[in-house]
């Protein structure tokens, strides 16, 4: 009996459970893509720039909504200069590693 309730209630339980944490890590991975999208913010500044030139925002709306867009763009420059490094980094310890195990003596060809 045990048996048949597994298979009967089990997946009605657990795929909206499965369906919701999906839904959850689509949002998740679209809300980074947006944070992380230089491409995204300049066109925001670009627009905001417009609205300035045409006099439909005033000076000071301008700044103030400007700001936050070069600190987000700012924000995304460094974080991509980090894994740049981290990538370098990773990269020389494996040809490190690399050239360890083809000469495991320490000899060299010359």
């Amino acid at each position: 009996m045990f048996l048949l309730d597994d298979l009967i209630f089990k997946p009605l339980v657990t795929l909206p459970v499965r369906g919701l944490l999906f839904i959850v890590e689509s949002i998740a991975s679209y809300v980074e893509q947006e944070l992380n999208d230089e491409g995204a913010v300049q066109k925001r500044l670009l627009q905001l720039r417009q609205l300035y030139e045409l006099g439909e925002v005033s000076e000071e709306e301008y700044r103030s909504a400007e700001k936050p867009l070069l600190e987000q763009l700012h924000a995304i420059r460094e974080r991509r200069l980090e894994e740049r490094e981290e990538t370098e980094e990773e990269n020389e310890e494996a040809e490190e590693e690399g050239e360890a195990e083809e000469d495991p003596e320490g000899e060299s060809d010359e």
